[in-house]
């Protein structure tokens, strides 16, 4: 990314609970993970992850500390003295922002004070939200399991999560908490112009998306049936998965060369 970018970008990133990770990994990757289809549940694989685990088996880096593997480190190396601390010193002098998944309308508020943006600039939908059944109860035996497993994520995840509430901190609770009520309220404003409104929630009606991941349903919204022009193309585009975002980004960034002679 440094080779392509200006020397002085803001590098921003997000973490998320290891444990809450772990189990919607194994939902996504229960068929592309070696170690996740030796096991029938999310329980036995906690249960038996160090005797079905070969760190340098293909796609296996979805069972074990995929944040730390993600963030460009070795998610098979022990907590050895100094070593996590020091991964975690070179992470801070890259990145500007952590955001935690957790708390995503804080998050996005301390973005949006970072890039010096405005509110509505942050106006989402959440997408990919599993449909309930699809998501895996876990009892506390399997949660302890889990965050052992995972202690690199775990790790980093605390550190993030701690220096995010001090920005918090910094930011103003009070502050935050009267933006993040305006930010929700931007946010139903919205819904209400582009989706199909769920009387139970107040938000958009979901429905079943074509595609699936491994074992995970993935939801979407129902989109108004009388939308035309400027507001037919923002709501399509804030409905629309990240894939097919990327499709439509990359489209506009290469755009086909039209044929000679037109």
């Amino acid at each position: 990314v440094k080779k392509v970018v200006p020397s002085d970008s803001f590098y921003f990133s997000i973490v998320r609970d290891p444990i809450r990770l772990a189990e919607s990994s194994f939902a996504y990757y229960r068929f592309y993970s070696p170690a996740f289809k030796k096991a029938d549940s999310l329980d036995e694989f906690a249960a038996s992850a160090e005797s079905n685990y070969k760190g340098l088996e293909l796609n296996n880096h979805y069972a074990r500390n995929l944040m730390w593997f993600d963030f460009g480190h070795d998610n098979n190396m022990e907590d050895v003295p100094g070593y996590v601390n020091t991964i975690l010193a070179q992470l801070d002098r890259i990145f500007g922002l952590v955001l935690v998944a957790e708390y995503f309308d804080e998050s996005l508020i301390l973005l949006k004070e970072a890039l010096c943006w405005n509110l509505e600039d942050v106006v989402y939908f959440k997408l990919n939200a599993r449909s309930s059944n699809s998501v895996a109860p876990m009892n506390a035996s399997t949660m302890e399991r889990l965050q052992a497993w995972n202690h690199l994520d775990w790790r980093l995840y605390s550190h993030y999560n701690a220096s995010f509430w001090q920005r918090v901190s910094n930011y103003g609770t009070q502050k935050m908490e009267r933006d993040v009520a305006q930010l929700k309220a931007l946010s139903h404003r919205l819904a209400s112009v582009c989706l199909q409104i769920n009387n139970s929630t107040g938000f958009g009606a979901s429905k079943p998306m074509a595609h699936a991941a491994g074992t995970a349903k993935l939801l979407g919204y129902v989109l108004k049936a009388n939308l035309s022009g400027d507001d037919l193309e923002l709501c399509h585009r804030m409905v629309l998965p990240e894939k097919q975002h990327l499709t439509l980004l990359q489209r506009r960034q290469y755009p086909k060369t039209p044929p000679v002679g037109k």
